[in-house]
């Protein structure tokens, strides 16, 4: 990581090592198109009087023939299956209390604020277009992942995220902390093609982010459901969802035409997505 400080030069680096996965993912799908045509010819010329084969199996000994210990208690389906019940009672409880009691001890941060009803349809549409298969949210607490991406991530990052958006990989770079870092111009340049801000980028075109229709329909629903679960918002704010909604994407959609962006995209999905890019992580570094 710290050799290549700018991301794009570790993608560019690991780039023929895509085409060793895809050279081997293409033997593994040849070896299913065989493992089908074997299995088609199996079939096929199999014998037509062909009959299968009775097996027994060896008589159920008693338990008191079973010796000892665990081969005992296999000889106790009930027994075994109430203790083997038991251990997964006890392993889910172990995982599951400590997350629903986790508001109880997790250190509050007063800048880490809800989203927005806007950064909140921005985030739908974030999930909807995959934007975390490529792309992480987590800054893991190492000095190669606070230089390049900045403060390491905290439990009170994600107060707010219902699912968080941790990712598995990162074919881009994590953007927990990208809220600010960029213009919005720079976002915008950058989903309608990405290479026109980052050469050499892998990311594909998000062009109908720009042509389609923002839906709001559903944002106060979405509020009132995140109300119910412990988002702290007002009555006010979800019963004016909407309105702070259009009024968010109407201030940025003004400054994109300080740079004359060609046409209005105050209504458009992008403007979504803006925000919602804009938020990530901007509470805890301010």
């Amino acid at each position: 990581c710290l050799v290549y400080p700018n991301f794009i030069e570790t993608v560019i680096r690991i780039v023929p090592l895509y085409w060793v996965r895809a050279f081997g993912g293409t033997l593994v799908l040849a070896s299913f198109i065989l493992m089908i045509y074997n299995f088609y010819k199996t079939i096929k010329n199999a014998p037509a009087n062909q009959t299968d084969e009775t097996h027994s199996a060896y008589p159920l000994l008693p338990v008191s023939n079973l010796g000892s210990g665990h081969r005992k208690l296999e000889g106790m389906p009930v027994i075994f299956s109430v203790l083997s019940l038991l251990a997964i009672l006890v392993g889910s409880a172990m995982e599951i209390i400590p997350s629903l009691l986790s508001n109880k001890y997790l250190l509050m941060n007063s800048k880490v604020t809800p989203y927005t009803p806007l950064q909140l349809a921005g985030r739908d549409i974030y999930i909807k277009e995959g934007c975390y298969v490529c792309h992480s949210q987590l800054i893991r607490p190492e000095v190669s992942e606070e230089i390049r991406y900045g403060m390491p991530t905290v439990a009170e990052d994600y107060i707010y995220d219902r699912p968080f958006q941790w990712g598995s990989k990162r074919i881009g770079p994590d953007l927990a902390r990208v809220g600010g870092k960029y213009p919005n111009m720079w976002h915008y340049r950058h989903m309608w093609d990405p290479r026109e801000v980052t050469p050499h980028s892998l990311m594909p075109d998000y062009t109908w982010l720009f042509s389609r229709k923002l839906d709001l329909s559903m944002i106060q629903k979405k509020m009132k459901v995140l109300k119910s679960l412990g988002t702290p918002y007002s009555d006010e704010e979800i019963e004016k969802g909407r309105d702070l909604a259009l009024a968010e994407a109407r201030v940025i959609a003004q400054d994109l035409a300080l740079s004359k962006v060609d046409g209005n995209v105050e209504n458009k999905e992008i403007v979504a997505l803006i925000s919602y890019l804009q938020r990530l992580g901007k509470g805890a570094k301010e």
